[in-house]
């Protein structure tokens, strides 16, 4: 179902046709060749939730497919020409300024207020420290149960570097920084010393 459409929108390829704009609204994420297996099988796809990472990144013809499927309602398999219908809520979002983007002529307008159903505005991680625990806490789970690893846990000391870091690169760094402590993690709790941010990129 969705497949195809991360195809046309990933793949960034002009010469696609809609078939993968599916994604509705926003963050267009890799699924499995199943999906388009179930959709050859079925040529009308029920509600789909789906959502599209970072909108404000789509070249203009990705756009006009993406939009097209938000308002037809109808899309096309990459490499196929069976029309197929679906309904999708999708969830879009970026961290530019799609508004100032219209103006400059780098996002289609028409596009922008067919996204505008119901807008959210979320803060930069450095403005909300009080969800770093949590988070933190998920990603160390989530991370540990694919290596098959026990972890449970944050020193104090570890839990005091995540919260005094400014997370430029916001929640996706977090991800990124617990991900890699999980992996050099030898005992139950993460350390402070299993903590690497990197280098903070420059202008």
């Amino acid at each position: 179902d969705l497949d195809a459409i991360v195809d046309a929108l990933e793949d960034r390829n002009p010469e696609v046709r809609v078939r993968a704009d599916v994604v509705g609204d926003d963050s267009p994420r890799p699924l499995s060749r199943q999906h388009e297996m179930d959709a050859e099988a079925a040529p009308a796809l029920g509600d789909v939730d789906d959502s599209l990472d970072e909108v404000g990144d789509l070249p203009p013809v990705a756009q006009g497919k993406l939009l097209q499927v938000l308002e037809e309602r109808t899309f096309a398999r990459v490499g196929g020409s069976e029309v197929l219908h679906a309904q999708v809520r999708l969830i879009a979002a970026t961290n530019r300024s799609l508004r100032r983007m219209v103006a400059d002529g780098s996002f289609r307008e028409d596009l922008y207020f067919r996204l505008q159903g119901f807008q959210v505005e979320l803060p930069p991680l450095r403005q909300r420290q009080e969800d770093i625990p949590e988070l933190a806490l998920f990603f160390a789970a989530r991370m540990a149960a694919h290596l098959d690893k026990r972890i449970d846990r944050f020193e104090p000391a570890a839990m005091a570097l995540l919260q005094e870091h400014s997370w430029p690169g916001n929640v996706r760094e977090l991800e990124h920084v617990v991900q890699r402590a999980v992996v050099v993690c030898a005992a139950e709790a993460i350390s402070a010393g299993d903590l690497f941010f990197g280098e903070t990129p420059t202008e």
